[in-house]
């Protein structure tokens, strides 16, 4: 019964990550508090050293000429240090002050007109209501809903643990225990959590762990 009571808190503590990561990745970098629907993203609420302007969040703490570049081992975009020139594969946003990773691209394309010879997948699911999504061992599949046809192959990148779908969400669980959004479209990957075994020892963790006994 215990191991049953801790696989439900483990699910719950993910399920929060992601949820708060969902947000953060809809609204951008330094938005605390996102109100999303099917036509539009809101930041409501930045955090602290931010600023809401035109719903973007704009860091204000760094010097002129600088850009804030957000440590990428923290779960909080508020963490970082002020640069002149971002890190390598960031780029620097003007819009919010701050260095953006850029976009690296991990797939490979196929003119294949339709499903033929993928074996059996180890999940099939809709996904934004316009492709199907077929998880195989070591790589995914996307295709068109009308037709079936194949749009492209993506492959995990080593490291890569366990891919799944949530709430309409591509995730990535790696070795090292990093929960990620996986932007199957666009082929971005946004770490929402940076080590699960970090927060499962946080504060918050132990909170749900005792509101859940």
């Amino acid at each position: 019964m215990k191991t049953v009571n801790n696989n439900f808190i483990v699910l719950l503590i993910i399920q929060v990550i992601i949820k708060v990561g969902i947000a953060s990745s809809l609204c951008g970098n330094g938005c605390q508090d996102c109100f999303s629907n099917l036509t539009q993203n809101t930041c409501l609420q930045c955090l602290q050293g931010y600023t809401l302007t035109n719903n973007i969040c704009q860091y204000q703490q760094c010097k002129p000429n600088q850009f804030f570049q957000v440590d990428d081992q923290q779960d909080n975009s508020s963490f970082g240090n002020c640069l002149s020139i971002c890190k390598p594969l960031y780029d620097i946003d003007y819009a919010t002050n701050t260095c953006q990773e850029q976009i690296q691209c991990s797939s490979s394309y196929s003119t294949q007109f339709n499903i033929q010879s993928i074996g059996t997948p180890l999940d099939f699911f809709i996904f934004q209501k316009t492709y199907y999504v077929a998880l195989q061992i070591g790589y995914l599949s996307l295709y068109n809903i009308d037709g079936l046809y194949l749009i492209k192959n993506l492959n995990y990148i080593q490291g890569d643990l366990k891919v799944f779908n949530m709430n309409g969400f591509v995730f990535v669980i790696t070795q090292t225990y990093q929960i990620i959004i996986w932007d199957i479209i666009n082929e971005n990957r946004l770490i929402i959590c940076s080590s699960l075994e970090k927060f499962w020892n946080s504060k918050f963790a132990h909170l749900l762990i005792k509101f859940s006994k």
